[in-house]
């Protein structure tokens, strides 16, 4: 978790190690689940970022984006974890479809459940910013490829980024619980 030295914020060992692990394995699986629903056009997209669509560098950019998105995540999330699991265990008390599956899962491993709600959220949004407006708009108006779709709908992509949210989550709430 960060830890708040007033003006700075630093991390811990383990919030390090969320970032260095939810980073590579979530760029491996993003960049698996592009290829294999769009060709290597799903990464080759990233190495156009940079004007350099070859596979190699397409595979780097992916890599130095996933460790910015789990950066990102793991800086807001170690800021606001526990209000996050208590908002999670008073709705999980309310409702009883939510109580019948949520509780069993919050009395093993609160932080771990709400990380993973909070990284697959995560990874909608980074979808939906990043990957369906930010990316296309980039390629077409700075990097000047034509043809490029705004917006950039893609199921795979949709799969790609919350599957990478959720794992970041999962990851991160396994090791801050170890």
């Amino acid at each position: 978790m960060a830890t708040d030295t007033g003006s700075q914020t630093r991390m811990s060992g383990d919030g390090i190690l969320a970032v260095i692990a939810g980073s590579f394995v979530g760029a491996i699986l993003v960049g698996l689940v592009l290829q294999a629903g769009l060709g290597r056009g799903g990464v080759l997209q990233f190495g156009a970022l940079v004007a350099r669509p070859e596979y190699n560098v397409s595979w780097a950019v992916l890599f130095v984006l996933s460790t910015l998105f789990t950066l990102s995540f793991v800086r807001f999330v170690s800021r606001s974890i526990n209000g996050f699991v208590t908002r999670v265990i008073s709705l999980s008390r309310r409702n009883e479809v939510l109580k019948e599956i949520l509780v069993p899962l919050l009395q093993r491993s609160a932080l771990t459940v709400t990380t993973n709600a909070l990284g697959i959220i995560y990874g909608a949004a980074i979808w939906l910013v990043v990957y369906v407006l930010l990316i296309p708009l980039w390629l077409a108006f700075v990097i000047g490829i034509e043809g490029v779709a705004i917006p950039n709908l893609q199921l795979a992509g949709f799969f790609a980024w919350v599957l990478y949210g959720g794992l970041v989550g999962l990851l991160y709430g396994l090791i801050m619980e170890s």
